[in-house]
């Protein structure tokens, strides 16, 4: 595998790197689809993760003038791989299943957070959970990842606390 480019350090004794979570927002920031949805990066943790997307109304609303599906279907599956990358897996999404349980208002903030329920070998099954602005439930997901490469430096188990 091709050495990655980062600002982020590594500690030379464990090859580990000195901040993970910085080194996942870099990652994240190079990311073409999260830019062009402009999904934010809220918080990741060890087998978590939160990101976040304004529902701009001239640019999200359907026919129907409400949040398009797409949108939530959209996020969700962008939590998906990057949920997985905070165990330091690279992966791609096998199935997911999205329970749509209401819509949101437009020019507010809807938020994902991703969970890691488990891990094997070659699969990873997390689950997410989709918010409006005032934490009422929108969505919930369960997906199946299959590991397609793992990421040197993020072990599946970690403890850093997050840096802004």
């Amino acid at each position: 595998m091709q050495q990655e480019e980062t600002r982020i350090k590594k500690d030379p004794g464990t090859g580990l790197y000195v901040n993970i979570p910085a080194r996942i927002r870099e990652m994240f920031g190079e990311n073409r689809f999260f830019r062009y949805m402009d999904i934010h990066l809220d918080n990741v943790s060890c087998g978590h993760s939160r990101i976040s997307l304004e529902t701009l109304h001239d640019r999200f609303a359907n026919h129907r003038n409400v949040l398009h599906g797409g949108v939530i279907a959209a996020v969700s599956n962008a939590v998906l791989p990057l949920t997985a990358l905070t165990i330091g897996k690279r992966t791609r999404t096998l199935s997911s299943n999205i329970v749509f349980i209401r819509n949101c208002d437009f020019d507010s903030t809807i938020y994902v957070e991703g969970f890691v329920e488990n891990v094997q070998k070659q699969l990873i099954t997390i689950s997410a959970q989709v918010t409006n602005a005032v934490g009422k439930l929108m969505a919930t997901v369960d997906a199946t990842l299959e590991v397609t490469d793992t990421v040197n430096g993020i072990p599946e188990k970690w403890s850093t606390p997050e840096i802004n």
